[in-house]
């Protein structure tokens, strides 16, 4: 048991196993949005960030969900072209190197995604991943094992519904103590679902979100930030520096624009929904950094499906 969860534990912070995990989802919102006509469904996340790229950037339509899926390809190329270079520089006597499960396992095995900065020299350029010997023979034969990545993919849903339960918890407390003090009504406002057409909207408009949301604050911003960050600072100091200025302009993001919300600073619901979302998006920039961008999106899914559920607990 010990031996599988730590497999689990490294396969599912992998680039490949986070693109093969979201890309049922991304191809769902993205057919979803065509076949439906419904406002809602075009509506979240990923509407500003497509009016943005297509406005601005002269984007086509079909080049939106080809952005998480090649740079997680070209994540998952640089990671396994460092394991290669990994395992050619080791001693013949040991030849058992396995694939690096991100990017900083160059240098640290804790950030999921994208390269730490150079290493000092009184550190290893590499971290190899401690293993059984059985496991490293079939991680080094595929990046996720011989057909075993399959089995990930169910822990991997179960693992974002967790966080999402945490998440849906910590705004149930929220929503308690406004009540109390406030006396304000529910942070955040959900239509009734009063039809299959507007439940499949609402599901559609929070995969979108999930995805793209993620894609653009934790991949591309915390990432970047982390990356940069890392090449003077230490390790931690880098990453909580970025997960921080992430979640800002995570919650600066929700508010501007003519899809954001309005900004009512003196009204004390939208203060602890701002308050909410800074505090949402610090955990989710922790879950990308310790589990990987994979999990990072079920957990903002999940938990978008169950603020459907009635504050009612």
């Amino acid at each position: 048991m010990r031996e599988r969860f730590r497999d689990y534990w490294q396969r599912s912070r992998t680039p490949l196993a986070s693109l093969l995990f979201i890309l049922p989802l991304l191809v769902s919102y993205e057919l979803g949005i065509r076949l439906m006509n419904h406002s809602l469904a075009q509506s979240g996340g990923g509407l500003w960030l497509r009016r943005l790229l297509q406005g601005q950037f002269h984007m086509p339509a079909w080049g939106m969900p080809l952005l998480p899926v090649t740079t997680l390809l070209l994540l998952h190329l640089w990671c396994y072209r460092k394991t290669e270079e990994s395992r050619s520089a080791q001693t013949p006597n040991t030849t058992n190197t396995p694939y690096l499960t991100n990017a900083a396992s160059v240098t640290s095995e804790s950030y999921p995604m994208v390269p730490s900065g150079p290493v000092a020299p009184q550190k290893t350029a590499v971290t190899a991943i401690k293993t059984s010997p059985a496991t490293q023979k079939s991680v080094v034969a595929s990046p996720l094992g011989r057909g075993r990545w399959l089995t990930i993919f169910p822990d991997m849903l179960i693992e974002s519904v967790i966080w999402a339960m945490m998440l849906r918890g910590l705004l149930s407390v929220e929503q308690r103590i406004s009540e109390m003090i406030w006396q304000t009504g529910p942070l955040f406002q959900t239509p009734p679902i009063e039809s299959i057409q507007l439940g499949a909207a609402m599901l559609i408009s929070h995969l979108g979100a999930g995805i793209y949301e993620e894609y653009l604050f934790r991949l591309l911003l915390v990432g970047g930030l982390a990356v940069m960050l890392r090449q003077n600072i230490r390790e931690k100091i880098a990453f909580g520096t970025a997960i921080l200025i992430g979640a800002i302009v995570f919650v600066i993001a929700h508010y501007l624009g003519t899809y954001g919300e309005p900004f009512l600073w003196h009204d004390a619901a939208c203060q602890l929904a701002i308050g909410f979302r800074f505090t949402a998006a610090i955990l989710l920039g922790v879950i990308f950094w310790r589990r990987g961008f994979g999990i990072a999106v079920g957990a903002h899914i999940c938990y978008n499906l169950l603020v459907l559920i009635p504050l009612s607990f």
